[in-house]
């Protein structure tokens, strides 16, 4: 058996789950041979930004501080089998607002938990994640948990939540279910006309500029780290030519972030970069992870001078074929609204955000600046002029990042 995580909180549970906290980068680490087997029994599409690979890379990039990265990693077991992991991160201080959140927000999208099949057909879920709730807020006393953008599905989570915590929808993720097309080719007929002489019309203008290529690279190979940089890059631009502010995007490690995710060819889970090439140049990348049968399109990016050319629609449209030719049954858009998505995609997930708020700071917390002053500022600055929300991103940028470190 691997050995236990170091460095770790060993809180007594009822009956036979034991619940544990993880709170170092060196206990993360040990639990990686127990962790990818979870990964390997789940095998739920819907756990990327939960798994090992995707958790332990963000930590390696957010090493500063005296507890660095916040890593609170819950995870029960079963007669010393590891049954549930769910990442977590603490961030603030006494003096501020000590809030619990998915671990590698905002990086991440979904929040979520994995959890061994046998948990959920035949043992005590819902009693494990009340005891997680439970001994997470009398271990740790945070003002806030807040467990944002979970993936409706699991019935268990919410009736933990119930009674004594907040539940709201705040959204839906659009995907494309591929499981309705039988190849490509069924895909295209199955679209209205006039779309597919649009889509047509825009590919026949981009061929007319030179040598039009799809490549795809998987995390690791050779070409990938260049692929996600030049992605990153015209999204930076593309960022500042729209006025829209970014939490994630500009952060100068973000490229070598994402360049650092591995891909597994035994499984072909992981990291994938594809981009559309002009005689041999990206001018349209798609940056995304492939799981159990999932692919998620994390960063979409074209060049900005060739925008009139639509080259991130052909790019679109060739992962979708790849997506088919692999055998993967959806291709996620995740859930940042955007207008596009309603013509990529066939299905819609809702979203929820689970909340408790131990303390009248964390209430107040939550009141205040969650619920009514930033969603406000979000709205004014949508509503803005173009030239006045280029000049306001920064700012934003700058109060937003404030509002996290003192949070």
């Amino acid at each position: 058996m691997p050995p236990r995580a170091a460095t770790t909180d060993d809180i007594p549970s009822v009956g036979e789950i034991r619940i544990e906290i993880v709170r170092t980068a060196d206990g993360l680490a040990a639990l990686e041979a127990e962790w990818r087997a979870l990964e390997r029994r789940a095998a739920d599409p819907m756990t990327y930004f939960q798994s090992f690979d995707w958790c332990s890379t963000w930590c390696r990039f957010n090493q500063d501080g005296y507890d660095p990265c916040g890593i609170r990693i819950v995870t029960a077991r079963s007669r010393d089998r590891l049954v549930l992991v769910w990442p977590l991160m603490m961030t603030g201080s006494s003096w501020t607002v000590r809030r619990m959140l998915p671990l590698t927000m905002p990086h991440g999208q979904y929040g979520n938990m994995i959890v061994d099949p046998d948990l959920q057909t035949d043992g005590p879920l819902r009693a494990t994640i009340e005891d997680c709730l439970q001994q997470l807020v009398a271990a740790e006393s945070p003002d806030l948990v807040s467990f944002t953008d979970v993936p409706s599905g699991c019935d268990e989570l919410p009736a933990a939540f119930d009674g004594s915590g907040q539940i709201e929808t705040v959204g839906k993720s659009a995907w494309m279910d591929l499981t309705l097309f039988e190849d490509f080719e069924d895909y295209n007929r199955q679209l209205t006309r006039s779309v597919r002489k649009g889509r047509k019309r825009k590919r026949n203008a981009l061929d007319g500029l030179g040598r039009i290529e799809h490549v795809v690279k998987r995390g690791g190979e050779t070409g990938f780290g260049d692929l996600v940089r030049a992605g990153v890059e015209m999204k930076r631009i593309w960022l500042q030519e729209t006025g829209r502010p970014t939490r994630v995007v500009n952060r100068d490690d973000f490229a070598d972030f994402l360049g650092a995710l591995p891909h597994d060819p035994e499984t072909g889970n992981g990291a994938i970069a594809s981009a559309i090439t002009l005689d041999g140049r990206p001018i349209a990348v798609e940056i995304g992870f492939r799981w159990f049968g999932r692919f998620y399109s994390y960063l979409g990016s074209f060049d900005w001078s060739l925008r009139d050319y639509s080259p991130g629609k052909v790019q679109l449209e060739e992962v979708i074929r790849w997506c088919l030719e692999e055998g993967i049954e959806a291709y996620d858009l995740l859930g940042e609204p955007a207008t596009y998505k309603s013509g990529w995609s066939n299905s819609s997930t809702s979203l929820k955000s689970y909340r408790l708020e131990p303390t009248l700071r964390g209430k107040a917390f939550a009141s205040v600046w969650s619920r009514s002053i930033r969603p406000a500022a979000k709205s004014m600055m949508e509503a803005a002029p173009l030239g006045l929300r280029t000049r306001l991103a920064p700012l934003a940028e700058r109060i937003t990042k404030a509002s996290e470190k003192s949070a």
